[in-house]
């Protein structure tokens, strides 16, 4: 029977997934004839448990006929003798001859947030093998604490030591919290079932206690392949291998974390990553590689959703049109190389001779899991060769088409019929199928994440089309799993995997209702969308978005983004100033507002809107828009202009309530906008404002009340300003006015 007539009938959701040890192998091809040590293989979890094989996907339900077991004991003896004639690659250096050490090992739990210590044996090289720009690398050996003394099963592993031996010893432990909080977003990622998982390297500190000083190193497993950088924090995107996962990863830690930060600078051996980088909102954690919103917006000025993104639920980014037509032509080599995701094209099996008995069953199975394998599978076991590793760096190549064959032997969920159906469900119609199998599931924020989608299907759909990517945009079910950040030799209780699971929930939970999409929604989605949420609503749910955009729109007036002696994209850096205003942003309402109603402005400096191009009531707009958000130019502008009727915009009057109010927040106001800026204006200073509010009590009109007596009262106090002030004349013609205007209230 092979893999192609297999199916996986019962749900994948509640499989634990774990590393495949040599142990297993050695319990998999036991002599013993009647095949119960595989049975017992398969119990290896608990008898309530499914044991998922990266040998060949056998479900237990199935493996009791003596033909399925004599093929399952040959796939487990094919891949034992191929781990067994493995050679170490570093077999030729020796190492076991160098001295053993005693170390003490420090690794951070990203989700306890805490530190655990332990002590190792180890032997290093005492020359490095190789060197970067900052760090020099060792070959090492560590002993595993089942092995004995017995260094010929030793793992190896690489230690880094920084070549500025003035390096902070918290700069070591400040690069692994940084490394492991990637981790766990991979974690994250994983959970969702993109075509291909990810992982980032395992780091710790090692403290070497035998020598001088206790020396610190990074250390992390030795991985044979081809090392690829397929994107640097600073926009680098590489040409040479154009891969669809990497950049979905880092789309994914934007918005998951509600634009708070993203993992960038993603490099590595496949989809085994290390050494990266994490940009947050604020720039001020995880060291000097953190470039803040800077670094955001240089991920997304060159970044294009594909298909994978558009699988996870994620929203293109608001791109200028120019933008779009020029990632579209350099990313127009890599739309040969379809990847396709799971559930987006359907495969079909044949039923066994055993299948055959029940076939109702069969296809009841089949309609429920869509666990259905393709002849490709036959054809992996058969050309299994775990040996080479620049095999395997080869079959996962740029193109990521070998993605649907390895996926065929795993659930299939078809994502884009699903959304298909629960848009058109009208209410009151019958659930889909897979409803009942997402309530088994027990995951709260599964229903999250449908609202979510739901809000944002149509919007997104319409920029996956501009884009010319086909969306589906039905975020899938996530896969159970524990946190893999414990080391080949550690023991793991079934306690500690339910534990590490139940912790990956609560911090899936948490990331679900901090996620925001990556594109600008309106008020009135931004409201639903925190509806569905059940949280409060805040104002600056797209600030860090609109910060990203300004941020762009200032790298295009530095010649970030166009070759030497050309001219930057000037309607693309309107966009951007344009985006962050409509994100609420102060700074760019500011720069918006001044380039709408052609007054000066230091954001684009060099730009004019044309007569046609400028828009004096959607600047108007932006400016009162900033006026809520605190700032005290725009304040002064909005309340000037309300009170004197200068640069009103067509269909406003004047208005003496609102510019009497308005003034008012500008006097008691503590001088900082929302975002903390100081914000004061010294051109019009405190004394003028009371004075202007004077007359206009003094006069009356345009709705506001005549009361001298309170003109009088405001003239007094403008007089005692203008004395702190200095301005000895102005206070003495204010004094003036507020005997004038005492004197009409006793006519």
């Amino acid at each position: 029977m092979g893999l192609a007539e297999r199916s996986i009938s019962e749900s994948s959701d509640d499989i634990v997934i774990r590393p495949l040890e040599l142990a297993d192998l050695q319990r998999g091809i036991s002599s013993d004839e009647d095949g119960e040590n595989l049975d017992a293989c398969f119990g290896l979890l608990g008898s309530q448990d499914k044991f998922f094989s990266v040998v060949y996907g056998l479900s237990k339900k199935d493996g009791h006929s003596a033909k399925h077991k004599m093929l399952a004991r040959m796939a487990w003896k094919n891949a034992y003798n191929k781990v067994k004639a493995m050679r170490d690659p570093w077999e030729k250096f020796d190492i076991a001859q160098f001295r053993m050490e005693k170390a003490r090992r420090h690794r951070y739990k990203a989700l306890q947030k805490k530190w655990v210590t332990d002590e190792v044996l180890v032997k290093m090289d005492t020359a490095p093998f190789s060197h970067g720009a900052m760090r020099e690398c060792f070959r090492m050996k560590k002993l595993s604490n089942f092995c004995h003394d017995d260094w010929s099963k030793a793992h190896n592993y690489v230690a880094k030591r920084y070549m500025n031996e003035a390096t902070p010893p918290q700069t070591y432990y400040d690069d692994v919290k940084l490394q492991m909080d990637a981790k766990l977003w991979g974690e994250e990622y994983n959970r969702h079932n993109p075509p291909k998982k990810v992982d980032i390297f395992q780091m710790a500190v090692l403290e070497l206690l035998e020598r001088p000083g206790c020396p610190l190193f990074h250390v992390e497993h030795f991985i044979e392949g081809s090392y690829v950088k397929y994107n640097s924090n600073s926009g680098y995107v590489s040409s040479s291998k154009m891969r669809m996962t990497p950049h979905a990863f880092s789309h994914f830690t934007f918005e998951r974390s509600g634009h708070e930060l993203i993992v960038v600078d993603v490099q590595g051996v496949g989809d085994l990553y290390t050494d990266p980088q994490i940009h947050t909102a604020h720039g001020t954690e995880y060291g000097d590689g953190n470039l803040g919103t800077r670094g955001m917006a240089l991920f997304f000025h060159s970044h294009v959703c594909n298909s994978i993104c558009h699988s996870l639920g994620l929203s293109q980014f608001d791109l200028a049109p120019s933008e779009i037509t020029k990632l579209q032509r350099q990313n127009r080599t890599s739309v040969s190389s379809k990847t396709r995701v799971r559930g987006t094209e359907e495969h079909v099996t044949l039923p066994t001779e055993e299948q055959r008995l029940d076939l109702n069953e069969y296809l009841r199975q089949r309609s429920q899991s869509s666990g259905c394998s393709t002849q490709e599978d036959d054809n992996i076991i058969a050309d299994l060769n775990i040996a080479s590793c620049e095999s395997l760096d080869e079959s996962v190549d740029e193109s990521e088409d070998s993605a649907v064959a390895m996926s065929a032997s795993r659930p299939r969920f078809a994502r884009g019929p699903r959304i298909a159906r629960r848009l058109s469900n009208p209410p009151g119609d019958e659930a889909p199928k897979d409803a009942g199998r997402r309530r088994r599931s027990g995951n709260s924020e599964s229903a999250i994440q449908a609202q979510q989608t739901l809000l944002l299907a149509e919007a997104d759909r319409q920029s996956a089309e501009s884009l010319g990517v086909p969306s589906i945009c039905n975020p899938p079910q996530p896969r159970l799993r524990f946190d893999s950040s414990s080391s080949e030799c550690d023991s793991i209780t079934r306690a500690d995997m339910v534990n590490q699971e139940h912790e990956m929930k609560k911090f899936s939970a948490m990331v679900t209702r901090r996620s925001r999409p990556s594109r600008i929604m309106s008020p009135e989605l931004q409201r639903d969308f925190l509806l569905a949420l059940d949280v409060p609503r805040h104002d600056s749910v797209n600030i860090i978005l609109g910060q990203v955009h300004l941020d762009m729109a200032k790298y295009y007036e530095l010649n970030r983004f166009n070759e030497e002696g050309e001219n930057y994209d000037r309607d693309a850096a309107v966009f951007h100033v344009m985006q962050a205003a409509h994100c609420g942003l102060v700074e760019g309402l500011l720069a918006a507002a001044q380039l709408l109603l052609g007054l000066p402005h230091y954001i684009l400096p060099d730009t004019e809107l044309s007569e046609a191009e400028r828009d004096q009531v959607l600047g108007f707009a932006f400016l009162e828009e900033a006026c809520r958000a605190g700032d005290r130019w725009s304040i002064i502008y909005v309340a000037t202009a309300l009170e004197q009727g200068i640069a009103l915009p067509p269909g406003r009057s004047r208005n003496w309530v609102v510019a009497d109010v308005l003034y008012e927040r500008a006097l008691t106001g503590s001088g900082e906008d929302d975002e903390g800026g100081y914000d004061a204006v010294m051109e019009t200073p405190n004394y003028l404002l009371k004075a202007r509010q004077a007359a206009m009590y003094l006069q009356g009109g345009h709705g506001l009340i005549k009361d001298p007596n309170r003109a009088g009262e405001l003239y007094s106090e403008a007089a005692q300003l203008a004395t702190e002030a200095m301005k000895g004349k102005l206070a003495a013609k204010y004094y003036m006015d507020a005997e004038l205007a005492w004197g009409e209230c006793e006519e």
